[in-house]
């Protein structure tokens, strides 16, 4: 009769290496490279270009489909996102085996059209007089948070008999000659079972002026996309 002589703890090694091996791959798995972007949509003007700065990888390609409403130029870390005619498209950027999209609109000449609207706010231009159930009014002396300020004109956008949506929009100034850099230009928006965001602009510009209609551009650097409005002032 054989007696076999098990080395138990040779066994037990065995068992905890492979567990430890199992863990270290399904780790790596978890290593895979995030493609992030610094905006989560583009708006452009036809001919006019916005940079996209990307984190999270080393190298990357970018490419529009279709590719005759706008190109993408990489260097660095950036992409030159530049218009080219209006409709809507997305940006890809691929890095290995790893993407992420991100939906462009390629608007037509911003001060050529008259309409009011806000730009930038949504993935589409939003046409306040336009959406039926909506009210859009403004009021001079306040600002976006309701604090009163003398120089300030207030837009506020929201579903008729809701207080729990609205976009509001608010800047200072003369208004009186364009190019002018306004002050104080924020946005508060509010949506049903969220925290009220509050965004301030870096530079808020007055593009246009047309009897009492305004062309103006709330910029935020690097932060989101420029918000741009089209509405009447005082």
């Amino acid at each position: 009769m054989k007696i076999c002589n098990i080395n138990y703890m040779g066994v037990v090694a065995l068992f905890l290496f492979s567990i430890l091996f199992v863990s270290c791959k399904d780790e790596n798995k978890n290593d895979a490279p995030k493609i992030q972007l610094d905006v989560s949509e583009i708006i452009v003007e036809e001919g006019e270009a916005v940079v996209v700065t990307v984190s999270g990888v080393e190298s990357f390609t970018a490419s529009i489909a279709p590719e005759n409403i706008a190109s993408a130029g990489v260097s660095g870390n950036v992409i030159r996102v530049k218009g080219i005619q209006a409709g809507k498209g997305t940006l890809t950027v691929t890095s290995g085996e790893y993407t992420v999209s991100c939906p462009v609109t390629v608007s037509g000449d911003f001060y050529k059209d008259t309409d009011v609207r806000i730009e930038g706010w949504k993935n589409d231009i939003v046409y306040p007089e336009k959406e039926e159930g909506y009210s859009f009014s403004r009021e001079k002396g306040f600002d976006a948070l309701g604090l009163a300020k003398s120089r300030s004109i207030v837009w506020d956008y929201a579903p008729l008999g809701d207080d729990a949506t609205f976009f509001r929009i608010s800047v200072s100034g003369d208004f009186v000659e364009e190019g002018e850099i306004l002050e104080d230009g924020l946005v508060v928006i509010r949506e049903a079972g969220q925290p009220d965001r509050s965004l301030i602009a870096e530079r808020t510009v007055l593009n246009k002026i047309s009897g009492k209609r305004y062309w103006i551009t709330f910029e935020f650097g690097g932060s989101r996309q420029d918000i741009r409005l089209v509405a009447d002032g005082f």
